[in-house]
């Protein structure tokens, strides 16, 4: 769903931009607790959240219809972001995986960073805990755009 609102750096005000929103239907410029996402209904597959999670929406570039959005708490998994956009075209969809930080300093929440990736070092940093990690899965439905050779159009 798109809405002109950002509860969180623009509480109370409308935006001149869009956001295309995930997860509880019921957010307003106004939203502040999770007591008031819980009044609404999901987009998300999973019927009991009611979380919400955006993106700016627009600008110069064409944006490609999200056909699936998961959002899970994972303990294994290192990797961080893989945000690249294919070069040539796609058959149906591409597929972004956003992994957040899954260590952190226990004495300074601001302070984060990965387990190491290997079988043989898959300790935090020094100085820090291990944490779930969240992943967001998004699929983009490409098909709209058919083929295509670089630069890609969105």
């Amino acid at each position: 769903m798109k809405k002109t609102v950002d509860p969180i750096l623009l509480p109370g005000l409308y935006t001149s931009h869009t956001h295309t929103f995930f997860g509880s239907d019921a957010v307003t410029a106004t939203t502040t607790t999770s007591e008031e996402l819980r009044k609404g209904c999901t987009t998300m597959e999973n019927p009991n959240d009611l979380s919400a999670l955006y993106y700016t929406s627009g600008g110069n570039k064409k944006e490609v219809p999200i056909s699936r959005f998961s959002v899970y708490y994972i303990i294994t998994g290192t990797q961080h972001s893989d945000l690249s956009v294919p070069e040539e075209g796609v058959q149906d969809a591409s597929q972004t995986l956003l992994l957040f930080p899954n260590c952190v300093n226990p004495d300074d929440l601001s302070s984060y960073g990965y387990a190491g990736n290997s079988l043989v070092n898959y300790a935090c940093p020094a100085g820090m805990k291990r944490i779930p990690q969240l992943r967001f899965s998004i699929r983009y439905d490409a098909r709209s755009f058919g083929e295509w050779s670089s630069p890609a159009p969105f």
